[in-house]
């Protein structure tokens, strides 16, 4: 009953609006064209606004399409050399976890100091490095959502623990750390074995890289239909 209702209101109110607007005396000298050139006048006029209005959003379709190319380009570079720099992370730690298991002066003096000296330059530089890729992810998860940096979530995991490990040996082997901070240490290192052994990465060598390009395949797979995408744009 209230639906019948409705209707007919909506036709009364129809019938009276067209009622209205029969009285409205209009000017049809608007839509007179006083001549054949007139009329092409408006035609080219027309024309000429649809062709500016196509030709703003084909602009803007290149810029969007550049800036995502120009973004998708960055993120390829930082993840190929998070991927080299992965590798290295992963050999540094094993090393300082056999290390750690065979005790604090398993190595002579002379010869962990040069060890120290450039695995901490390596940490460094990939500490940087790591600084420099969550920078660019965030750009990437401003514009193309966190479904696509969330992706490298294993990569990045996996860099974290082995940078956390390096780190935390070698103020372990520092030897003006005290003692309760060095326990501190070797819980750390204990925390990153235990880590890389339930993923199934600690006796990984001889796999070990195919193990971090498959971390990033749903990433790079992502990666390529962007730019494939932008450059077709």
């Amino acid at each position: 009953m209230r639906r019948d209702w409705m209707v007919w209101l909506g036709c009364f109110l129809l019938f009276g609006c067209g009622a209205v607007w029969a009285m409205v005396p209009l000017n049809i000298s608007f839509f007179e064209v006083n001549s054949i050139h007139d009329l092409f006048d408006m035609f080219s006029s027309a024309a000429t606004v649809y062709v500016v209005v196509f030709g703003v959003e084909l602009w803007r379709r290149q810029v969007s399409g550049q800036a995502d190319l120009e973004l998708a380009r960055k993120v390829a570079v930082l993840a190929l050399r998070i991927k080299e720099a992965s590798l290295e992370a992963w050999i540094d730690a094993k090393f300082s976890i056999n290390q750690h298991g065979y005790g604090l002066n398993s190595l002579g003096a002379e010869l962990m100091d040069k060890i120290s000296q450039r695995m901490g330059e390596r940490l460094k530089i990939r500490e940087s490095l790591q600084i420099d890729f969550l920078l660019v992810l965030q750009e990437a998860r401003a514009i193309w959502g966190v479904d696509f940096s969330k992706k490298y979530n294993g990569i990045i995991k996996l860099y974290f623990e082995c940078n956390r490990c390096s780190k935390a040996y070698l103020s372990w082997v520092d030897t003006s750390e005290p003692n309760f901070s060095r326990k501190q240490f070797s819980q750390t290192i204990a925390e990153v074995h235990d880590y890389l052994s339930k993923v199934g990465f600690f006796n990984a060598e001889g796999r070990m890289e195919k193990e971090i390009n498959h971390l990033t395949l749903a990433a790079d797979l992502a990666l390529e239909k962007k730019m494939l995408r932008s450059s077709n744009r």
